[in-house]
Protein backbone atom coordinates (compact mmCIF):
# COMPACT_ATOMS: atom_id res chain seq x y z
CA UNK A 1 0.00 0.00 0.00
CA UNK A 2 1.05 3.33 -0.60
CA UNK A 3 0.83 6.17 1.69
CA UNK A 4 0.97 10.39 0.29
CA UNK A 5 0.99 13.28 1.94
CA UNK A 6 -1.25 15.15 1.03
CA UNK A 7 -2.62 19.00 2.06
CA UNK A 8 -6.04 19.86 1.63
CA UNK A 9 -7.58 23.39 1.85
CA UNK A 10 -11.32 23.23 1.29
CA UNK A 11 -14.95 24.38 3.09
CA UNK A 12 -16.47 21.23 5.38
CA UNK A 13 -18.72 20.15 3.07
CA UNK A 14 -15.72 19.26 0.28
CA UNK A 15 -13.82 17.50 3.34
CA UNK A 16 -16.87 15.27 3.83
CA UNK A 17 -17.01 14.34 0.55
CA UNK A 18 -13.20 13.60 0.49
CA UNK A 19 -13.99 11.55 3.93
CA UNK A 20 -16.69 9.52 2.29
CA UNK A 21 -15.37 8.75 -0.65
CA UNK A 22 -12.30 7.17 1.58
CA UNK A 23 -13.96 5.48 3.29
CA UNK A 24 -15.75 3.94 0.46
CA UNK A 25 -12.53 2.90 -1.29
CA UNK A 26 -11.53 1.31 2.44
CA UNK A 27 -8.76 3.55 2.62
CA UNK A 28 -6.49 4.26 5.33
CA UNK A 29 -6.95 7.51 6.99
CA UNK A 30 -3.53 8.79 9.40
CA UNK A 31 -3.39 12.36 10.89
CA UNK A 32 0.24 13.27 11.89
CA UNK A 33 -1.01 15.55 14.66
CA UNK A 34 2.76 16.39 15.41
CA UNK A 35 3.73 17.70 12.01
CA UNK A 36 0.36 19.86 12.58
CA UNK A 37 1.36 20.65 16.36
CA UNK A 38 5.03 22.04 14.84
CA UNK A 39 3.67 23.56 11.43
CA UNK A 40 5.98 21.97 9.71
CA UNK A 41 5.83 23.17 6.01
CA UNK A 42 5.06 20.38 3.16
CA UNK A 43 6.78 20.38 0.74
CA UNK A 44 4.92 19.86 -3.03
CA UNK A 45 7.05 18.55 -5.91
CA UNK A 46 7.40 20.53 -8.86
CA UNK A 47 6.52 18.19 -11.80
CA UNK A 48 4.05 16.62 -10.84
CA UNK A 49 0.36 17.23 -12.13
CA UNK A 50 -2.22 18.29 -9.92
CA UNK A 51 -6.03 19.10 -10.85
CA UNK A 52 -7.20 22.55 -9.80
CA UNK A 53 -9.26 22.75 -6.73
CA UNK A 54 -12.66 22.30 -6.22
CA UNK A 55 -13.78 25.69 -6.25
CA UNK A 56 -17.50 24.79 -5.40
CA UNK A 57 -18.29 21.93 -3.99
CA UNK A 58 -21.21 19.61 -4.57
CA UNK A 59 -24.29 18.59 -2.70
CA UNK A 60 -23.16 15.70 -1.22
CA UNK A 61 -25.41 12.78 1.45
CA UNK A 62 -22.79 12.27 3.91
CA UNK A 63 -25.33 10.04 6.16
CA UNK A 64 -24.77 6.09 5.67
CA UNK A 65 -27.51 4.20 3.86
CA UNK A 66 -27.27 0.19 4.26
CA UNK A 67 -27.80 -1.42 0.46
CA UNK A 68 -31.34 -2.32 -0.08
CA UNK A 69 -31.80 -6.41 0.49
CA UNK A 70 -34.79 -7.76 -2.25
CA UNK A 71 -36.86 -9.96 0.05
CA UNK A 72 -37.56 -13.38 -1.38
CA UNK A 73 -41.21 -13.45 -1.11
CA UNK A 74 -42.25 -16.85 -0.71
CA UNK A 75 -45.51 -17.98 -0.32
CA UNK A 76 -45.93 -19.18 3.25
CA UNK A 77 -49.39 -21.58 3.26
CA UNK A 78 -49.79 -21.89 7.16
CA UNK A 79 -51.77 -25.03 7.80
CA UNK A 80 -54.40 -25.14 10.01
CA UNK A 81 -55.63 -28.02 12.51
CA UNK A 82 -58.56 -29.20 9.91
CA UNK A 83 -56.25 -29.41 6.74
CA UNK A 84 -53.37 -31.19 9.51
CA UNK A 85 -56.37 -33.61 10.03
CA UNK A 86 -57.62 -34.23 6.42
CA UNK A 87 -53.93 -34.87 5.84
CA UNK A 88 -53.50 -37.52 8.51
CA UNK A 89 -56.83 -39.46 7.82
CA UNK A 90 -55.77 -39.70 4.42
CA UNK A 91 -52.18 -41.07 5.28
CA UNK A 92 -53.00 -42.96 9.09
CA UNK A 93 -56.46 -44.69 7.97
CA UNK A 94 -57.97 -46.14 11.79
CA UNK A 95 -60.65 -48.50 11.79
CA UNK A 96 -62.21 -50.68 14.55
CA UNK A 97 -59.42 -53.34 13.42
CA UNK A 98 -56.59 -51.17 13.52
CA UNK A 99 -54.95 -48.39 14.72
CA UNK A 100 -51.96 -47.11 12.43
CA UNK A 101 -49.45 -44.46 14.90
CA UNK A 102 -47.68 -41.97 13.82
CA UNK A 103 -45.66 -39.86 15.41
CA UNK A 104 -44.99 -35.80 15.07
CA UNK A 105 -42.34 -35.33 12.91
CA UNK A 106 -43.98 -37.70 10.35
CA UNK A 107 -46.60 -35.26 10.31
CA UNK A 108 -44.11 -32.75 9.80
CA UNK A 109 -43.34 -34.32 6.77
CA UNK A 110 -46.13 -34.81 5.35
CA UNK A 111 -47.38 -31.37 5.92
CA UNK A 112 -44.51 -30.33 3.91
CA UNK A 113 -45.07 -33.08 1.08
CA UNK A 114 -48.27 -31.45 0.54
CA UNK A 115 -47.09 -27.54 0.28
CA UNK A 116 -47.47 -26.09 3.47
CA UNK A 117 -44.93 -24.49 5.26
CA UNK A 118 -45.71 -25.12 9.47
CA UNK A 119 -43.27 -25.10 12.17
CA UNK A 120 -42.23 -28.68 14.10
CA UNK A 121 -43.78 -26.28 17.04
CA UNK A 122 -47.31 -25.48 15.36
CA UNK A 123 -47.77 -29.26 14.53
CA UNK A 124 -46.80 -30.15 17.95
CA UNK A 125 -49.36 -27.43 19.15
CA UNK A 126 -52.30 -28.50 16.66
CA UNK A 127 -51.75 -32.47 17.81
CA UNK A 128 -51.96 -31.58 21.63
CA UNK A 129 -54.80 -29.68 20.75
CA UNK A 130 -56.40 -32.73 19.24
CA UNK A 131 -55.35 -35.03 21.93
CA UNK A 132 -56.40 -32.93 24.69
CA UNK A 133 -60.30 -33.17 23.24
CA UNK A 134 -60.00 -37.01 21.66
CA UNK A 135 -59.77 -36.26 18.11
CA UNK A 136 -56.58 -38.00 18.30
CA UNK A 137 -54.91 -40.26 21.40
CA UNK A 138 -51.10 -39.83 22.67
CA UNK A 139 -49.71 -43.12 22.65
CA UNK A 140 -46.51 -42.28 23.86
CA UNK A 141 -43.00 -41.50 22.25
CA UNK A 142 -40.55 -38.60 23.60
CA UNK A 143 -40.37 -35.02 22.30
CA UNK A 144 -36.79 -35.52 21.77
CA UNK A 145 -36.39 -38.31 19.49
CA UNK A 146 -39.27 -37.73 16.50
CA UNK A 147 -41.99 -36.24 19.09
CA UNK A 148 -44.94 -38.24 21.06
CA UNK A 149 -46.48 -41.01 19.12
CA UNK A 150 -50.26 -40.70 18.81
CA UNK A 151 -53.03 -42.36 17.27
CA UNK A 152 -56.09 -41.32 15.65
CA UNK A 153 -59.88 -41.95 17.25
CA UNK A 154 -62.15 -42.41 14.31
CA UNK A 155 -62.59 -39.94 11.35
CA UNK A 156 -64.25 -36.62 12.07
CA UNK A 157 -66.65 -34.26 9.81
CA UNK A 158 -65.51 -30.68 9.48
CA UNK A 159 -68.34 -29.99 11.77
CA UNK A 160 -67.51 -32.15 14.66
CA UNK A 161 -63.54 -31.48 14.38
CA UNK A 162 -64.66 -27.67 14.88
CA UNK A 163 -67.12 -28.43 17.91
CA UNK A 164 -64.64 -30.39 19.66
CA UNK A 165 -61.69 -27.81 18.87
CA UNK A 166 -63.53 -25.20 20.21
CA UNK A 167 -64.52 -27.07 23.38
CA UNK A 168 -60.35 -27.10 23.33
CA UNK A 169 -60.59 -23.13 23.74
CA UNK A 170 -63.50 -23.18 26.33
CA UNK A 171 -61.14 -25.91 28.38
CA UNK A 172 -58.00 -24.03 28.35
CA UNK A 173 -60.03 -20.53 29.21
CA UNK A 174 -62.04 -22.32 32.29
CA UNK A 175 -57.65 -23.34 33.40
CA UNK A 176 -56.43 -19.99 33.12
CA UNK A 177 -59.79 -18.60 34.91
CA UNK A 178 -58.89 -21.34 37.67
CA UNK A 179 -55.16 -20.04 37.44
CA UNK A 180 -55.78 -16.73 38.25
CA UNK A 181 -58.67 -17.35 41.05
CA UNK A 182 -55.76 -19.71 42.97
CA UNK A 183 -53.45 -17.10 42.59
CA UNK A 184 -55.60 -14.01 44.00
CA UNK A 185 -57.33 -16.32 46.51
CA UNK A 186 -54.50 -15.66 48.74
CA UNK A 187 -54.99 -11.65 48.54
CA UNK A 188 -59.03 -12.19 50.05
CA UNK A 189 -58.18 -12.17 53.92
CA UNK A 190 -61.30 -14.07 54.68
CA UNK A 191 -60.96 -17.05 52.60
CA UNK A 192 -57.61 -17.47 53.90
CA UNK A 193 -58.44 -17.48 57.37
CA UNK A 194 -61.32 -19.85 56.18
CA UNK A 195 -59.19 -22.02 55.09
CA UNK A 196 -56.79 -21.58 58.18
CA UNK A 197 -59.24 -22.72 60.67
CA UNK A 198 -60.38 -25.74 58.61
Amino acid sequence: MNKYLIKIKCDKQGLAEILAAAIDSEANIEIDYEAIKDKKPIVVRENVDVPPPLTIAPEFDCSYKHPTKKEAKTSVKKISGWELYKILVDNFPSNSHEQVSFKTGQAFDLQNIHGFNGTRNSISAHLSRMAAVGITKRTGGNPHHGGYTYVLNGRKNKKDFTRLISRYENIAKAKERQRSKDQNRWYNLGLLQKEMSQ
